[in-house]
């Protein structure tokens, strides 16, 4: 069976699927902040009654949400510098850090997706309950998170004292009544919007896919209706987002088909066999690289990273250009670093064995003396199929020069994918 691959590079992707303005995005958003507001206003004067303020809250509030996360991703490119919904935000907590900021985090988990330098990782790496509960106080997390690491600012401290200002004046104007009734929507509805995409979205059964199942139509349906069926197919197809954030969601099912043809469409091209290849590598000839057949490439590479894909007695080998940063080939280093990969059979099911002697480290620019490099470990990550975290360390003989150290790995004998 000939493995299949992704066939289009990032180029081609953004030329067949760009992306939207960011005013298609914050005139929507400016719109649901401010049906959320009036619903809000309307209870308070006692037009909207709490049974239905809450769920309708709720709803305005998620698909307030929703545009913004889009606007977020979408083409800056002619977008005006000022717009009101970047300033009509709403405000769940008297605790709650400036829209650049909070832009800031999200553009860091996609840079930083599971590893500790990831702000949304606590929500994600749990179970659901604690991951809920986390949800509950999403904009003190983040706002702690933050200013840990980045302190606080002149220009960010009067942006929060105003959110703090404007929260006040909300729960001033509603009483204990609108107090109560505020929080719990807002709470709810934030909660509910991070647990979808901070904890649903990476669960193994859907993230990983480019073709994921769907959801039973019941669901499906309240989804389309509560919340729109764009956020549904940002919510299906999210590991496509986090490959091609500036295509729009409503695009993301026509890049999975490009993507992920029929078996009987996806021969690809350019395949060619490794010279000198052994018996060994071919599957059931008894080596260890020979105990799956028919492995896929599930993704190829992300931006910068250069790949040779070869096919060789029925298996898939990807060579990957991996740059290590901030690993220094000098004498007496030993500080590990290390390289992520995802690796799936042709069904999608997760490969969760991959050890040290299916990996090789090659040092990529080395000075005189050379470099030697070993595997210290291979350790399993937070999904299945995907191996990190310390799983290759660079050292540099005593004596030699100082470099930059650069390992490339080659992953054998399976299909792998890197991050």
């Amino acid at each position: 069976m000939a493995a299949r691959t992704l066939r289009m590079t990032r180029r081609e992707v953004s030329a067949l699927f760009p992306g939207d303005p960011r005013t298609r995005y914050d005139d929507a958003m400016l719109g649901w902040s401010l049906a959320f507001h009036a619903s809000y206003f309307a209870f308070v004067a006692e037009v909207l009654p709490g049974w239905l303020f809450g769920p309708l809250g709720v709803v305005l509030f998620l698909r307030y949400f929703n545009r913004w996360h889009e606007a977020l991703h979408s083409d800056q490119r002619g977008a005006s510098r000022w717009h009101p919904a970047r300033a009509l935000l709403v405000v769940v907590s008297p605790v709650y850090l400036g829209r650049a900021q909070l832009e800031e985090l999200h553009v860091m988990h996609h840079r930083e997706e599971g590893s500790e330098a990831d702000p949304d990782r606590e929500m994600m790496d749990c179970g659901p309950l604690r991951s809920a509960l986390l949800c509950l106080v999403q904009p003190e997390l983040m706002a702690w998170w933050y200013l840990r690491r980045r302190g606080l600012d002149p220009r960010l401290a009067v942006e929060m004292l105003t959110h703090a200002a404007t929260w006040s004046a909300l729960m001033w104007l509603g009483g204990l009544r609108g107090f109560v009734a505020y929080n719990l929507v807002v709470r709810i509805g934030n909660a509910l919007a991070w647990l979808v995409f901070a904890w649903l979205v990476h669960q193994p059964w859907l993230y990983g896919h480019v073709e994921p199942p769907e959801f039973p139509r019941p669901l499906r349906w309240l989804w389309i209706a509560l919340v729109g069926r764009e956020n549904y197919l940002g919510v299906r197809f999210h590991f496509l987002h986090h490959l091609f954030t500036a295509v729009p969601d409503r695009r993301l099912p026509a890049l999975a088909r490009r993507l992920h043809p029929p078996a009987a469409e996806s021969a690809p091209g350019g395949l060619r066999r490794v010279p000198g290849a052994r018996d060994r590598d071919r599957p059931g000839s008894g080596g260890r690289r020979g105990r799956r057949r028919s492995p896929e490439l599930r993704r190829a590479t992300w931006a910068g990273a250069a790949t040779e894909i070869t096919h060789v007695g029925g298996m898939t080998r990807l060579i990957l250009e991996a740059i290590a940063e901030g690993t220094i080939a000098a004498a007496g280093n030993r500080d590990p670093t290390s390289i992520a990969l995802a690796v799936s059979a042709e069904d999608g099911t997760p490969i969760t064995d991959v050890d040290i002697a299916d990996i090789r480290i090659d040092a990529m620019i080395v000075g005189v003396g050379g470099v030697p490099v070993r595997i210290a470990g291979v350790t399993p990550g937070r999904l299945p199929g995907r191996t990190s975290r310390r799983s290759c360390r660079c050292e540099r003989r005593p004596g030699s020069p100082a470099d930059m150290c650069s390992p490339s790995q080659s992953p054998t004998g399976r299909g792998a994918g890197s991050r």
